[in-house]
């Protein structure tokens, strides 16, 4: 099994009374099996309640509320405008599957309560699809990959508050020689720029800055993901997706 990032970005809603109980019941009337996390595993994630259940392909997520934080803790050690997590957390997950099916996305829309967004063809056996919570102002929190017979992370989103982050990091990252999966670029579906970097784990992280609205009423599969840009240089799999 391997754990996906604590990404359900309704935990800042779940503090009001009664909210995490209901998602928990939420949860048992379907059928998802859950354990409940004790105090040492709470205070590790730094959370005051949490949850932990695995989705039909055999992640694990955690549901969770109250986290705590540390008011302007990041002090980078350059001019940096900041990530653009606040309440939301991270921008988005990209997971690995053998194939999309009817019960995952049964399970995303119908018990985590999740909204389409988009998806769309890579090639030859791949398509992607991508998901956000109903009340979320992100594009998109997580999406699922299908690569048959593959399994685990692809890419994290990291979003950042202006553009000039995304070339100055740019311009670091070639300098220091650290191996790009994706060269910069605009995607079809929403208003990102962005490139794709390798990290030492092995994932990539989608370095980018999202720099307008996108339409939410919209339901887009288009063939190709990238509007211009986006060359990929290293493996499309990262070392983190393994063969089942």
């Amino acid at each position: 099994m391997a754990d996906a990032v604590a990404l359900y970005d309704e935990a800042d809603r779940l503090k009001d009374a009664g909210k995490p109980d209901e998602a928990v019941a939420k949860l048992q009337s379907a059928g998802v099996a859950y354990h409940v996390a004790d105090r040492a595993l709470c205070d590790l994630r730094g959370v005051r309640e949490m949850t932990r259940f695995e989705d039909p392909t055999g992640y694990r997520h955690e549901l969770f509320y109250a986290q705590s934080s540390e008011l302007r803790s990041f002090k980078p050690p350059r001019k940096h405008a900041g990530f653009a997590a606040d309440e939301q957390g991270i921008g988005h997950v990209i997971l690995v599957v053998p194939a999309l099916t009817d019960e995952l996305e049964h399970f995303l829309f119908e018990v985590m309560g999740f909204k389409w967004f988009g998806g769309g063809s890579v090639s030859s056996g791949m398509k992607m699809g991508f998901y956000r919570p109903a009340l979320s102002t992100r594009s998109h929190s997580i999406g699922y990959f299908q690569v048959p017979g593959k399994f685990g992370i692809q890419h994290i989103g990291l979003p950042v508050r202006e553009l000039d982050d995304v070339g100055i990091t740019l311009d670091i990252i070639r300098e220091r020689r650290v191996p790009l999966q994706m060269t910069l670029g605009r995607h079809v579906q929403d208003p990102v720029i962005s490139f794709y970097v390798f990290t030492p784990s092995g994932f990539s992280i989608e370095y980018l800055y999202e720099f307008g609205a996108w339409n939410t009423a919209a339901e887009m599969n288009p063939d190709k993901v990238s509007l211009w840009g986006h060359e990929r240089v290293g493996p499309l799999m990262p070392t983190t997706v393994r063969s089942l």
